[in-house]
């Protein structure tokens, strides 16, 4: 969902992405959406002996003071807007809802990834070297990627050209060129990557997750499918995948700087005026969940085994997303305090960390996790994870909870740093559809948190059981793995 994030919900590090410090997660993991989501909290002392039922004192909600207006063009075009006019910089970032990777064709994997790798190459006057010269003389930071189920592309630069970044923006998405050359050049970087990425423990780890538990589902499409497909696609196809799904019913836009509500209506109109008024319905349905609880084993000569497990998780509109999402800060934050933490590396020196955490995509939740150990431990990992799952099942202690609400509370406007930080963050609360003064409410959700609240989900929510781990290394002591249940012809189609 695929977005370099920044956080919505603390600051540091940065989670369901590869640069994430301590992340374990790299490759196509069934990430949400939500590349701004979850940044780790920070590190700080230990929770010491409160007692379970003991509050401490009241932890007071800090405003954010962003305000955020909904303009609305002429033409019916909505972005959400922070004028910040204290620096001449402005940011923008869009996103198309149900054009990520999981709407490629059927037959073209890799499609939005290929697309993703050549709006950049040229467009309408523009050749690629030219194209790439004239970003550099505009001061003009261009960004594209796809996550399993949005289309984002991003831009910052100085006020005195905005107008020209936009109209960027208008020529990449009417004008594409997607020359021969250039095409047969990205297709080949993109083959080269893939390729190498089959020789990565974190790729064949995220792979073989993937299939396991969705299928046949899009969100479990395999790498060897897009090496198979991709290189077919033709320019046309490109194209005709932007008139497709590139509509205005499933555009988002956030801008963040020096710029006002009537400029903004103006540049809406002349950017995006021109696409379609609704996208292609896709046929994309919501993942079943397979071989919950089963463990799959990938050997691979290296001398860790590489540990991903995952259960069922919760919706992103649950009313208890958000005891859900302090429920796994306080059993699986990757840095420094949380249970698994303090289990596997402090207590014992099985691995050098350890998280896990809420992950959402449009079509499926899951709750993820990972590590890396000693071959020889691997065994001892899971069965400590497994125990570990099933005590954060008997509920969180009052001491744990406030250290928690208190990062998460403290560090939240630190995301908030940069035009860019704010845009991005702006743009997933759009996707989450989480309203428009979401920015300075969600203090106020998280302190208002209850032990009772976040044990109620621990109850219901956590099932050591229906833990899926899938290993890639050369473990040792563990029973060969549980057989793939048989799914029903189609069920993730």
């Amino acid at each position: 969902m695929m977005m370099a994030p920044d956080d919505i919900f603390g600051p540091c590090l940065l989670k369901r992405h590869p640069s994430r410090k301590h992340s374990f997660f790299k490759g196509s993991l069934p990430f949400g959406p939500s590349f701004l989501t979850a940044l780790a909290l920070g590190c700080a002392p230990s929770l010491g002996d409160q007692a379970p039922g003991t509050p401490s004192s009241a932890i007071k909600p800090q405003p954010s003071h962003i305000n955020v207006q909904a303009v609305k063009s002429n033409k019916g075009i909505t972005a959400w807007v922070v004028e910040a006019h204290d620096i001449p910089v402005v940011s923008v970032v869009i996103a198309f809802k149900n054009a990520g990777t999981a709407a490629d064709p059927k037959g073209l994997a890799g499609l939005v990834q290929l697309l993703s790798g050549m709006l950049d190459e040229g467009a309408g006057e523009w050749d690629s070297q030219g194209f790439k010269n004239f970003l550099l003389k505009k001061n003009i930071e261009l960004g594209i990627s796809a996550s399993q189920d949005v289309f984002q592309i991003s831009f910052r630069t100085i006020k005195e050209n905005v107008g020209e970044a936009f109209r960027v923006l208008n020529t990449l998405l009417s004008k594409p060129r997607f020359d021969d050359v250039s095409l047969a050049r990205v297709k080949n970087q993109i083959l080269s990557v893939l390729q190498q990425s089959l020789h990565n423990e974190h790729t064949l780890a995220s792979q073989k997750l993937n299939a396991r538990i969705y299928g046949d589902h899009p969100y479990g499409k395999p790498i060897q499918q897009t090496l198979k497909e991709f290189s077919k696609v033709t320019d046309d196809q490109l194209r005709q995948f932007m008139v497709n799904r590139f509509g205005r019913d499933q555009l988002l836009v956030s801008i963040v700087g020096d710029i006002t509500a009537h400029e903004t209506k103006d540049y809406l109109d002349k950017t995006f005026g021109n696409l379609p008024e609704k996208a292609t319905p896709t046929d994309i349905i919501d993942a079943k969940l397979l071989n919950i609880g089963t463990i799959a084993i990938e050997t691979l000569n290296i001398p860790q085994s590489l540990v991903y497990f995952t259960q069922p998780g919760i919706p992103r509109t649950h009313p208890d997303f958000y005891a859900a999402f302090v429920l796994m800060k306080i059993m699986g934050d990757g840095q420094f305090e949380s249970r698994l933490w303090n289990e596997i590396r402090e207590k014992r020196g099985l691995a050098y960390g350890i998280d896990a955490d809420l992950n959402w995509l449009q079509h499926a939740s899951l709750l993820l996790g990972g590590t890396a150990t000693k071959n020889t431990s691997a065994k001892d990992v899971i069965d400590i994870i497994r125990n570990v799952w099933k005590e954060m099942s008997e509920g969180a202690t009052q001491a744990e909870l406030d250290f928690v609400k208190k990062r998460m509370i403290g560090s939240f406007a630190l995301n908030f740093s940069s035009t860019i930080k704010i845009a991005k963050a702006l743009l997933m609360y759009q996707i989450d559809n989480l309203g428009l003064n979401y920015i300075n409410k969600r203090n106020e959700i998280i302190a208002a948190l209850t032990l009772d609240d976040v044990n109620k989900v621990a109850k219901s929510l956590l099932k050591p059981e229906q833990l899926t781990f899938v290993i890639v290394g050369q473990p040792q002591g563990i029973p060969s793995p549980e057989p793939v249940e048989e799914k029903k012809p189609g069920a993730n189609k």
